[in-house]
């Protein structure tokens, strides 16, 4: 407080300001002087006035400005130590959810590796949102190692936000839940046998058949996977944030578990509404969250394998 009073007095005994404001004094003086009042009658009180309200507004408009100027480089140059190369407002807001969409295009485009924890990533992993963008791309492209982990429709975590989500049980089983299922079941399905297709080609079906009836069944699946690179986990663990990682970038959003009486009666996602984070690939946040995602990973206890539960549909009569 004693730095920000410290800066308004510099601004406001600078000399040029001063003389300002002792112009305007000494002209409204003179237009009440019996002298130059019969020559000039009210101008000099309009020239004074204007002299002493430049003298005092513009050195308190230059503190605020400064003061704001301060204060966001504050905030940038901090974000910079970090390693944030961007801050998103949530994606429930129109504005900016072009700007992520795009964002998280570009880093898809130029990446080896993915790996995605979250609840349901409902469009991100549906073949059919925005099907001829690089991020659906990358997710059938078998050069790309995908990893998932998805909160398990079943588990206690997921009633609770299902709770949280729909407080008066409205729905059968709650928005959160349809689309942790729906992504699961079906979306990443789908995915799975873009990929078997984009590896073995049109006639992957036959392929895979002479593989499977050649081969122990834990050795065929191994082999799948294997060659189209993505393992699917799901988790009993609570959700505390989703993370987005690439080679070269990871964005993470916070989730939350309350539910803010601002909130439109008729939602029923909490999610989406707090900003996302992008780091960059040599920073702090970028360690710490793909850590936080191995962990979960590794965590067997809590954390189940649905790959080859999920491949299912490879079928040796079909």
């Amino acid at each position: 407080m004693r730095t920000d009073s410290n800066k308004l007095n510099m601004f406001v005994t600078n000399k040029v300001f001063i003389v300002l404001d002792l112009i305007g004094v000494l002209v409204i003086i003179a237009h009440f002087s019996n002298f130059f009042s019969d020559y000039f009658e009210g101008t000099l009180l309009t020239i004074g006035m204007t002299f002493l309200t430049l003298g005092i507004t513009i050195p308190i408009s230059l503190y605020f400005q400064t003061k704001q100027s301060n204060d966001s480089f504050t905030i940038i140059n901090a974000c910079h130590n970090y390693g944030i190369e961007n801050l998103f407002e949530g994606r429930k807001y129109n504005k900016s959810y072009g700007r992520i969409r795009r964002s998280v295009n570009d880093a898809f485009e130029n990446t080896n590796n993915l790996w995605l924890l979250g609840i349901a990533f409902p469009e991100l992993l549906n073949p059919e949102s925005a099907s001829d963008s690089a991020a659906k791309r990358c997710l059938k492209d078998t050069r790309v190692n995908v990893e998932v982990i998805l909160l398990n429709p079943d588990s206690e975590a997921a009633r609770r936000r299902a709770e949280i989500e729909d407080p008066d049980e409205i729905c059968d089983e709650g928005e959160t839940i349809r689309n942790i299922r729906s992504t699961i079941y079906n979306h990443v399905k789908i995915i799975m046998r873009a990929r078997l297709e984009n590896r073995y080609g049109k006639e992957w079906k036959i392929i895979i058949n002479e593989f499977r009836t050649s081969m122990d069944e834990n050795d065929f699946f191994n082999k799948i996977i294997e060659a189209i690179k993505i393992r699917i986990k799901i988790t009993e663990l609570d959700p505390i944030a989703f993370v987005i990682t690439t080679d070269n970038t990871l964005f993470s959003e916070q989730y939350s578990f309350g539910r803010p009486d601002v909130m439109d009666t008729t939602a029923t996602c909490i999610g989406g509404y707090l900003p996302i984070l992008q780091y960059k690939r040599s920073s702090c946040g970028y360690d710490f969250l793909k850590s936080h995602f191995n962990y979960v990973w590794n965590h067997e206890n809590l954390t189940k394998d649905m790959t080859i539960e999920l491949l299912d549909f490879i079928n040796p009569s079909s």
